[in-house]
């Protein structure tokens, strides 16, 4: 199961090769990856130029300028090979080594018909010591509700998602409700048509999905 990971970037280039760091680390071995450049001038396009890792079994990058991250995002989502795409931010990395070998076993076991899985994010301050951990368990009524929102970098949307409802709403400038609000969406949509969009929460007590600093 090919995990696709799409990472938007601006003048970002040292934070942009820590969060590949973290992805070259992993013990999965059928991770695609996508960056979505908006036209760095930091030397971001030479670093990339040059970047590979065994654990990558896909690697494409992209660079010009773009509407803001919905518009970023969008473009990447057209080169995605992935069955579950997970999102993340120049400045947001993998917590552990076995992150995505740990959360592709758990999407393995998925209830058929689920096409989104969120786990836990970590925030850490610049020694990575983590300062809080953001997690929630799943309540339909409190997120249709938008009483929570949840953290796009432990998001997992499986790809047919973007088949069947198509891309991000590029007017939107908030990245922190961009995610919530497409989903909170799509559960409504679905909800009128008499199904459901199945989503889960799996937690990780001692090991986060992942770090966000």
């Amino acid at each position: 199961m090919r995990i696709s990971i799409i990472v938007a970037c601006l003048n970002a280039r040292p934070l942009l090769l820590r969060c590949l760091d973290s992805i070259a680390r992993q013990d999965y071995r059928d991770i695609e990856v996508i960056v979505a450049d908006g036209g760095s001038r930091d030397g971001t396009a030479e670093a990339l130029r040059g970047w590979q890792a065994p654990s990558v079994s896909s690697f494409h990058w992209f660079s010009g300028p773009d509407a803001g991250i919905a518009d970023a995002w969008n473009k990447a989502i057209t080169r995605l090979s992935g069955e579950w795409v997970l999102f993340l931010g120049a400045d947001d990395m993998l917590a552990a080594t076995d992150t995505l070998s740990r959360a592709a076993a758990r999407l393995a076991g998925l209830t058929p018909g689920t096409r989104v899985a969120y786990g836990q994010v970590a925030l850490v301050d610049a020694q990575g010591r983590q300062v809080d951990l953001l997690e929630r368990p799943w309540s339909p009524g409190e997120f249709r509700g938008c009483r929570y929102n949840l953290p796009h970098q432990a998001v997992f949307h499986h790809r047919s998602l973007f088949a069947e409802y198509g891309s991000f709403d590029a007017v939107l400038v908030a990245r922190r409700s961009l995610l919530d609000i497409r989903l909170q969406r799509l559960a409504l949509a679905i909800e009128a048509a008499r199904a459901e969009v199945r989503l889960q929460y799996f937690a990780a007590p001692q090991n986060p999905l992942e770090g966000a600093p």
